[in-house]
């Protein structure tokens, strides 16, 4: 045996230690990946808002309180109001909508970085015979007829759309 050529030309030392570092390799990668899962690091899903709603019912009106919990991004809401006929009424609080008056909070038009927050009101009023909400005509996009006057409603919702995503949560709903 020829202890030169056996130094020189044997490969037989490279394979076990190629093998560790590819099993090093392959359990760092494994361990970031379980990690990801099991640390909820992945992209976040936007999560529905947790807010308490109160409706107060007067004569010819209803008024809707957040009555606290996470606030709510005002172009992320709109109320629904619903009527026997099957028609409704939908008021979004958007700078697109057009609708003033809002929540109480300022008299000018919501801008997308505004915020319904816990005490901010909100209320359907029926003004001859035509809905409308602190002063806004509830007109902004409607189904099936417009519900008319108050004593029509048969149900307000107020619902929250994703502005990010194709998602949307009934928050709260009124039955009269």
């Amino acid at each position: 045996m020829n202890l030169k050529s056996y130094l020189l030309d044997d490969d037989r030392g490279v394979s076990p230690v190629i093998g560790v570092i590819l099993m090093v390799a392959i359990t760092v990668i494994l361990a970031a990946v379980i990690a990801t899962f099991v640390m909820n690091m992945g992209p976040s899903e936007e999560q529905t808002p947790t807010a308490s709603w109160d409706f107060d019912e007067g004569t010819n009106s209803l008024t809707i309180k957040h009555d606290g919990g996470s606030a709510v991004q005002a172009n992320e809401l709109k109320v629904v109001a619903k009527s026997s006929s099957g028609g409704s009424e939908e008021v979004y609080f958007d700078d697109a909508s057009g609708v003033t008056g809002s929540w109480l909070s300022s008299t000018s038009e919501y801008g997308s970085s505004d915020q319904i927050e816990a005490a901010d009101t909100y209320t359907i009023v029926d003004s001859s015979g035509s809905l409308s909400g602190n002063g806004a005509k509830m007109s902004t996009s409607s189904t099936g007829g417009d519900p008319g006057q108050f004593s029509d409603i048969e149900e307000v919702q107020i619902v929250w759309e994703s502005a990010e995503e194709d998602k949307s949560d009934v928050l709260a709903t009124w039955e009269a």
